[in-house]
C-alpha cells in the first residue's frame, strides 16, 4: 500500500492489481529440489546369462519338482539360480522383449535386483494364436505347457503383443 499507483485506497495508501503485485514483489528464490535417488543401473542381460550358465540341470529339476512344473517350462521363462543372491532369478522384459530387470525368489519372498525396471515375464515358446496372461513368473512356467504366456504390466503386454503382430480379441 505504500507504493504509489493510479488508484488511491479509501483508507489511505494505494491499490494495485494482481498483475502489478507480481511486479512489485521481489523474486522468490526457492531452494533446488534435492536430486532424486537413482538406483544403480544393472546389466540384466549379462547377469541372467552368467547365472543361467552356472545353473545346474539338477538344481533346475529340483526347483521344477518343488513348484510342480516341468524343467522345460522353467527354461522357457528363463529361470536361473542366482548364487550370489541365494535366489532363483527370472528376467523381466519391456514391451519389446528386451530384458530390463530381474525378479528374484527365495524362501524369504520375492524381490527384484536393485536397479531393475519393472517388466513382464515372457515364455520362450513356439508362436501360438492364444496368449495367456498369468500372475507371476512361476505361474507363467506352469502355463507354458498349454500356450504362450506372460505376466506383468498391461501396457507393456499390449506393446509386446503389438510388436509380435498380435491383436486383442474382441
Amino acid at each position: 500500500m505504500r507504493v504509489q499507483s493510479d488508484k488511491p485506497a479509501k483508507s489511505g495508501g494505494w491499490l494495485h492489481s494482481q498483475r502489478d503485485r507480481q511486479c512489485l514483489l521481489p523474486p522468490v528464490s526457492r531452494p533446488a529440489a534435492p536430486p532424486r535417488h537413482q538406483p544403480p543401473t544393472i546389466n540384466a542381460v549379462k547377469l541372467m546369462r552368467e547365472w543361467a550358465a552356472a545353473t545346474t540341470a539338477t538344481a533346475l529339476t529340483d526347483f521344477a519338482t518343488a513348484l510342480g512344473v516341468s524343467t522345460t517350462s522353467l527354461v522357457a521363462v528363463g529361470a536361473a539360480w542366482a548364487a550370489p543372491r541365494a535366489a532363483w532369478a527370472f528376467p523381466m522384459c519391456d514391451g519389446y522383449g528386451n530384458i530390463v530387470g530381474i525378479r528374484l525368489r527365495n524362501e524369504r519372498g520375492k524381490f527384484a535386483v536393485r536397479g531393475s525396471k519393472q517388466g513382464i515375464f515372457l515364455a520362450d515358446v513356439p508362436a501360438q494364436k492364444t496368449l495367456f496372461v498369468c500372475e507371476g513368473p512361476t505361474d507363467t512356467a506352469a502355463a507354458v505347457g498349454a500356450r504362450p504366456v506372460c505376466c506383468g504390466s498391461p501396457e507393456l503386454l499390449l506393446r509386446w503383443a503389438g510388436h509380435q503382430g498380435l491383436r486383442p480379441a474382441s
